[in-house]
């Protein structure tokens, strides 16, 4: 097995493990939406007097946008090296 075919492969399953990530911060969000629209519901219905749905909805979104950030805009070290490593092995 030559250095070149070992790069590829570990390149493909942290191709795999990246998607992954966001497949499950997809999930998130969109428990996020679910779950809030009816905190949201359930507040319209009964009170309308203090907007107390605004709490969890803020509370939980700085989490989601910490979960966004970590999924697409951080990479592990061993994407980093495999980066360098792929660019050195093309050049």
């Amino acid at each position: 097995m030559e250095a070149d075919d070992f790069v590829e492969s570990a390149y493909l399953e942290l191709s795999a493990k990246r998607k992954l990530r966001r497949r499950y911060f997809y999930i998130h969000l969109s428990i996020y939406v679910v779950t809030n629209a009816f905190i949201y519901t359930i507040w319209y219905l009964t009170t309308k007097s203090f907007p107390w749905y605004v709490f969890p909805l803020f509370g939980w979104g700085i989490v989601l946008v910490a979960h966004a950030g970590i999924v697409f805009l951080l990479s592990s070290p061993q994407e980093i090296i495999l980066k360098r490593e792929k660019k050195r092995l093309r050049a």
